[in-house]
């Protein structure tokens, strides 16, 4: 029997983050945690520059929030700082960015309101290079740069084909099973191990780089493909974080900071800490300049239009130039604490209000299980092709009669529509379709 439901659509325009549109039209793309009781946020900035703000946030900012929302909501606040604390091993396989995504996936998955923080000076930071690339992309970059006459020697004794995943990947070997002393216990030869490691970097990155450009100038890869060769690892931290989210004016904001008189101060020697200078010299990098006035300007900026809940600028003065960092100011740092503490509390206030409305329609929360469950499903779908296009043709062409798919017990039926529930809306970019989900049994 059939039960009448009186939850409107139009229900849906009281919610200002579109929360309610959302589970509606069957999004399972930052579907809201409605059963979590977790605020958990991720920190990203690059490591030097902002170590006195980190430390202040860390001090003062996490027990003062801490108890807002234990107080406030009876919700744990956890702030998450990887710059601190990685495994050396991690360094060594190459794995530190892909843990970093992963925590950041855990805070917009799991988090109430805020779940990512952008800080953001006058460094670009640290600029890696994938240790994993596609065996198709690798081995077209390969075959431009022996056109060319170019030494892959490097590359190919670094980087070894992996053929156990599909697609095949080209993977970058750990450091240590190359060069042997890069974990040693003894300090000398692990600081021997460490230099060596520097200039292979520094050379592979440079071979990489050469490489994809000239795919790129032959339209073999694409200029979005490219920009992994050459952002650093915290504007990829704000790309999966902020960038890529739909719900990112209520989930995350990003603080500037600007110290006036740094560039007229760059042979002072803690100058490096807080810019992008070239290895060698004190001349400022200016490409990575380029690319951070990029980020801020034309991708984080537009991103939050003219809201002013989700950017605060801050302008410092470097004045101790022989006895301190530009940033240790009392001060300062304490108006940037309370500024970070005040917008997380407004992410966090926001979000409850929403979610208190939503949970209170039992229908809503029904709609949302199934959403969970259909997410749960797909982001463990491998493989079915066949399946997956067949599917596909048939929502391609008008059809006057339903689908039904059938199959023996376990034999993955829910599994493949769950997937179809998925694609549907890749499948289709051009239009809006409002998917309906819902998994029945006995």
């Amino acid at each position: 029997m059939l039960r009448k439901v009186s939850l409107r659509y139009s229900d849906a325009d009281k919610y200002e983050d579109g929360t309610l549109h959302a589970i509606l039209e069957g999004h399972l793309k930052n579907l809201p945690p409605l059963s979590t009781r977790l605020v958990r946020v991720f920190i990203s900035s690059t490591f030097s520059d902002m170590i006195q703000e980190r430390n202040c946030l860390m001090e003062n900012s996490y027990f003062k929030l801490k108890s807002y929302c234990l107080e406030k909501y009876r919700l744990e606040f956890q702030m998450i700082d990887l710059r601190w604390g990685l495994r050396e091993e991690s360094q060594d396989d190459h794995t530190i960015i892909e843990f970093c995504i992963k925590e950041i996936e855990k805070c917009k998955h799991l988090s109430i309101g805020p779940s990512f923080v952008a800080l953001l000076g006058q460094k670009y930071g640290y600029r890696s290079f994938p240790s994993t690339i596609e065996a198709k992309e690798f081995e077209i970059m390969r075959e431009a740069l022996l056109c060319n006459g170019k030494d892959i020697n490097l590359l190919s004794k670094w980087y070894q084909k992996d053929e156990n995943i599909i697609p095949n990947v080209y993977t970058l070997q750990p450091i240590s099973s190359i060069i042997k002393n890069y974990t040693n216990s003894d300090v000398g030869l692990k600081q021997t191990a460490r230099e060596e490691w520097e200039k292979v970097f520094s050379q592979l990155q440079h071979i990489l780089r050469l490489g994809v450009l000239l795919c790129t100038e032959q339209n073999l890869i694409s200029r979005k493909e490219k920009e992994k060769y050459f952002i650093s690892v915290t504007e990829y931290e704000i790309l999966k974080g902020m960038l890529e989210s739909s719900q990112a004016k209520h989930t995350s904001f990003c603080l500037t900071r600007n110290i006036s008189n740094l560039e007229e101060n760059i042979h002072n020697k803690r100058a490096r800490k807080f810019i992008d200078l070239l290895p060698d010299n004190d001349v400022i990098d200016r490409d990575a300049q380029q690319m951070l006035n990029n980020l801020k300007k034309t991708k984080i900026k537009p991103l939050y239009g003219k809201s002013e809940e989700n950017m605060e600028h801050f302008e410092i003065t470097w004045t101790d130039l022989e006895q301190s960092d530009p940033t240790e100011n009392d001060e300062y740092l304490k108006h940037f604490c309370e500024v970070f503490e005040n917008k997380v509390k407004l992410l966090v206030d926001k979000a409850l209000t929403n979610l208190r409305n939503i949970t209170r329609n039992t229908q809503v929360v029904e709609i949302h299980q199934h959403l969970n469950m259909c997410r749960n499903r797909s982001q463990v779908f491998r493989g079915r092709d066949d399946h997956m296009k067949k599917l596909k043709d048939y929502l391609s062409r008008p059809a006057k009669y339903p689908l039904v798919l059938y199959g023996l017990s376990g034999s993955g039926k829910t599994s493949v529509l769950a997937q179809c529930a998925n694609l549907i809306k890749i499948w289709f970019p051009q239009s809006t379709p409002t998917v309906i989900i819902r998994f029945l049994g006995k």
